[in-house]
């Protein structure tokens, strides 16, 4: 997982393929243990309270959290069964989200071509 902590801080994904990637000092690297479901931090990261969290150690007008502050970050987590339901879950809502987005941006698209031809 990668989690943006200069500049715009607190921004999170989940690379699923198992490959070596070259990043940035910008971006930390976060790996979940056995005992945290990688979509539930995800998610976790993404929650009001954990932004919170992260924005009570920003120390500079240019936003940047430094590794050592981002480990005492607080995460709750419950039982991994429960990490999984939520993850899944939520995961799920973030696909629909992004194709119901994707659907609108087409239909903006027709309808502003279509007043083209019609107006034209």
């Amino acid at each position: 997982m990668f989690l943006t902590r200069v500049g715009t801080v607190g921004k999170s994904n989940i690379l699923k393929e198992n490959e070596d990637y070259a990043y940035y000092v910008n971006i930390s690297l976060i790996r979940a243990d056995e005992k945290i479901n990688p979509d539930y931090l995800n998610q976790y990261i993404k929650t009001d309270s954990f932004q919170r969290e992260l924005c009570k150690r920003i120390y500079n007008t240019m936003p940047i959290i430094n590794i050592k502050d981002l480990k005492q970050c607080l995460v709750v987590f419950p039982i991994m069964e429960d990490q999984i339901k939520i993850g899944n879950l939520l995961v799920i809502f973030d696909e629909k989200l992004r194709l119901n987005q994707k659907q609108i941006e087409l239909m903006k698209k027709f309808k502003s071509n279509l007043l083209q031809k019609m107006l034209v």
